[in-house]
């Protein structure tokens, strides 16, 4: 009777089960009925042919890896970026082994030309193979043991069901990684880059030390694994927000707990509508789990047309039968503690208001009818096709109104800190002003003329800096009344108006889109400087009115 064996040693060409390293799950690669190379499990018994791998050094030092079942190289996909699979395709691809040093039993598989390596995209059983960043750790290590035994008496395969759940036939298409490719490419161009929340200016968040009652309570409310798996922020136009979903997004993508966010803007093109709400979050989701990538490409394979389906029908199929499958690794991943985030800011500067109310309704249903691993944040004004569609949540949200918290303290704080920094700037223009400047008594006059609102605090900074004597400018804003609109009118009174003031800035406001000073230029057949200009004095409001000048930040 033949006798088989299985032995560590040094590596060189033979035939090999290649075994992760992490003793708790000591996981090996098997070769998937589509292709792919995937984790199976157990470690007694003979291994099934398809756990087999042939390594053939190679004259550089590098090797061939070939699955023993099927012909064919394991290789990299066409974009072999930090998450891809590794697959058997028909083109050899050689690879760099190197011993480890935690143990000259333990290698990585490295790419030739990047910094990748194999890895586990989990540590569970079922977990796909995929190309991930040094440093090594579990899930990046190998051991090579050499199988001598007698591979026609094999069994021909055997695949773990989560494997089988998470990969998508590709044999069905002629080029097989190139296709696979093409559907994230399309995953990826209707998503929107500048909806993210690290797309906004770090200065749009919270100065630091404010916004804090409300941040924490935001924060601890993630770190509760209740049944209230919403939470709706609401509160006034100006009331900061969006800084305050900005300052928690960041918090939670320091603690790898963000999954994907979505910041609505009134004006800008597909900010400003549900369009393309679903697939950005979907795209941002492949980024922060990758190895989600082949279960989107199934979907995406098997529904051509998602991507122009109601918005309850994209969220279903794009994000929720991918992270609420069971039993897989990725609801294991997403079950850890704590909950993952999805946060959407802004829901009132949505323009499909029907959209986003079946949205919300559809959201409760799932919630309702399955356990969603994950959190959703939202922020907007009270309208009443939000409300409704929230009232609707009530037994599973987190009702946060800004109207709760006394904002007077920090924008006291963001007085204090802006004008410190224009009197910074203005040394000796200022050398004669009184200190402290501005006084108690002004800053507790702003404050009370804010009624709350940071856009009032942040406008009339804006203001006053823009201000050849900023200390006189203040002097005249503290004579105005209370309120926004005093502001506003305190700007436009004293902004200097030429000849095509009003054509320029009338234009701006009733296109209410987002338009760069260039494009504004053509439409009213003006040459740029004469924009530029007519704006130049009333900078400080332009964004505060929902107009969205893209170059105006530069001036």
């Amino acid at each position: 009777m033949h006798q088989e064996t299985m032995r560590h040693g040094p590596l060189e060409d033979g035939i090999y089960k290649i075994v992760n390293a992490a003793i708790t799950r000591r996981n090996y690669i098997v070769l998937t009925s589509d292709g792919h190379c995937a984790a199976s499990s157990g470690t007694t018994g003979r291994p099934p042919l398809n756990g087999l791998w042939n390594i053939s050094i190679l004259d550089n030092g590098r090797f061939f890896i070939r699955p023993v079942q099927r012909g064919g190289y394991a290789s990299p996909t066409s974009s072999c970026d930090r998450g891809s699979p590794v697959v058997v395709q028909p083109n050899a691809y050689d690879w760099v082994i190197k011993q480890t040093k935690v143990s000259p039993r333990e290698f990585v598989i490295c790419h030739v030309g990047q910094l990748l390596c194999w890895g586990l995209a989990d540590d569970a059983i079922g977990s796909p193979i995929i190309m991930r960043e040094p440093p090594n750790g579990f899930g990046n290590q190998w051991t090579f043991e050499k199988y001598d035994g007698d591979i026609s008496a094999l069994p021909p395969s055997r695949i773990d069901p989560p494997t089988q759940q998470i990969y998508l036939p590709v044999n069905q298409h002629p080029h097989p990684a190139t296709f696979r490719h093409d559907l994230m490419l399309q995953l990826r161009e209707n998503a929107v880059d500048e909806a993210r929340y690290d797309h906004r200016a770090p200065w749009d968040g919270c100065l630091i030390g404010t916004r804090e009652g409300v941040v924490s309570n935001i924060l601890q409310w993630t770190q509760d694994c209740s049944d209230r798996p919403i939470c709706w922020l609401s509160g006034a136009a100006g009331s900061g927000k969006s800084a305050i979903a900005q300052e928690v997004a960041a918090r939670l993508d320091d603690e790898k707990q963000l999954l994907a966010s979505f910041f609505f803007r009134r004006g800008e093109d597909h900010r400003s509508n549900s369009s393309h709400l679903i697939t950005t979050l979907a795209y941002q989701v492949t980024v922060s789990m990758p190895a989600t990538k082949p279960l989107m490409e199934k979907v995406l394979r098997e529904y051509p047309s998602i991507m122009k389906q109601p918005l309850h029908i994209q969220f279903e199929k794009l994000l929720v039968n991918i992270l609420c499958q069971k039993p897989n690794w990725i609801q294991r991943v997403l079950n850890r503690q704590p909950p993952k985030v999805i946060i959407i800011d802004a829901l009132d500067e949505c323009d499909d208001k029907s959209s986003i109310e079946d949205f919300i309704k559809s959201l409760l249903g799932i919630i309702q009818s399955s356990q969603v691993p994950l959190q959703f944040f939202f922020t907007s004004r009270v309208e009443e096709h939000i409300r409704k569609g929230f009232e609707l949540c009530s037994s599973a949200m987190n009702h946060l109104s800004l109207d709760d918290f006394d904002a007077r303290v920090d924008i006291r704080a963001l007085f204090r800190f802006e004008f410190q920094r224009i009197l910074n700037q203005n040394v000796q223009k200022m050398d004669g002003v009184a200190k402290p400047w501005p006084s108690d008594y002004d800053i507790e006059a702003l404050v009370k003329k804010s009624s709350g609102l940071f856009i009032f605090a942040s406008t009339l900074i804006k203001f006053v800096n823009a201000a050849s004597r900023p200390h006189v400018k203040l002097q005249e804003l503290l004579k105005m009344h209370n309120g926004i609109d005093p502001l506003y009118i305190q700007v436009l009174s004293t902004a200097t108006h030429g000849d095509h003031f009003n054509e320029v800035f009338g234009t701006a406001i009733l296109l209410r889109i987002a338009i760069s000073i260039n494009e504004l230029a053509q439409l009213l057949q003006l040459d740029i400087d004469i924009v530029l200009d007519e704006l130049f004095s009333v900078q400080s409001i332009i964004k505060s009115l929902g107009i969205d000048l893209l170059s105006v930040a530069s001036m």
